[in-house]
């Protein structure tokens, strides 16, 4: 009996390298980047996070759960 509906591990891309630059005073809700994902399973949806360190970057940058774009959350100084 074949094996049908394997779900196949989403290929993530364009992540930005262990630093993101933002200009000094940069506008809140300026987007920084959009992590782009390819995925064989067209039905399936994908959830973002983050994770900061140090952990104050949370006062600054935001995620869209849904869409994968960071942005600012806080003006940058």
């Amino acid at each position: 009996m074949p094996l049908t509906d394997i779900n196949h591990v989403p290929e993530i891309s364009n992540l930005p390298g262990a630093t993101v630059t933002v200009p000094e005073n940069t506008a809140v809700g300026t987007g920084v980047f959009t992590v782009a994902v390819t995925d064989a399973d067209p039905g399936d949806t994908h959830t973002y996070t983050v994770t900061y360190s140090p952990a104050e970057g949370d006062a600054h940058f935001s995620v869209n759960t849904n869409s994968a774009l960071y942005s600012t959350r806080g003006s940058p100084n």
